[in-house]
């Protein structure tokens, strides 16, 4: 009877651990930015850099488009999303620059890394401040953003590429168009599943 009772414990404590394992690895996802290849029965084919995905997509699919806009749309407690470089000074020199509409205000807030461009950070964040600068003979604006941990000084360059998003539905999902998903799950079998995806209007790569 001990042996058994010991053996029952020492089986009970082999799943509980199993199971904290289990529950502590979180999904793997990933961000994929390619052209459309199909969109077929819920799967959309999409042609990376040296890889060709398989995304699933639910028949409610979230899809924006990204379309272009302008500087002169950013001013004061406008939420922006930059793609930037670190400069010496501790600024930030924009890459590009998303604007979201009022319904996004809030997503993804704060820095980090990125991966678009080597050392290169997304920063999401409420502009304060923005005011005309030249910096090394480049015409742009300065913007102070807030974020919910901190603020940084952002520099614009005229000629950095700005987008916001648009509403679109399951037919901008075209051969040819550029695509973006922030986040898709990697399923067991290679392919992949997201509920959401951002394609580029009239041709436009997003920038991000």
């Amino acid at each position: 009877m001990q042996r058994f009772t010991f053996l029952f414990a020492a089986l009970a404590l082999t799943f509980a651990f199993g199971a904290t394992s289990f529950a502590q690895a979180p999904p793997q996802t990933a961000r994929i930015r390619g052209t459309i290849v199909s969109y077929a029965a819920g799967v959309l084919t999409v042609q990376g850099v040296g890889q060709v995905y398989k995304i699933a997509l639910p028949d409610n699919v979230r899809v924006q488009w990204v379309a272009k806009s302008d500087l002169s749309k950013i001013g004061p407690n406008t939420y922006v999303g930059a793609v930037a470089l670190p400069q010496p000074d501790g600024t930030l020199r924009a890459v590009s620059v998303q604007i979201f509409p009022e319904a996004l205000r809030g997503v993804g807030e704060g820095s980090r890394p990125w991966d678009s461009i080597p050392n290169s950070s997304m920063t999401n964040a409420t502009v304060t401040t923005i005011a005309p600068e030249t910096i090394d003979k480049v015409e742009g604006r300065t913007m102070l953003v807030k974020y919910k941990d901190g603020e940084k000084k952002l520099f614009v360059p005229a000629t950095a590429p700005i987008t916001t998003n648009l509403p679109a539905d399951a037919s901008a999902l075209t051969p040819g168009a550029h695509i973006i998903i922030m986040s898709a799950t990697k399923n067991a079998d290679g392919t992949f599943s997201s509920a959401s995806v951002n394609v580029g209007k009239d041709g436009l790569t997003p920038p991000m």
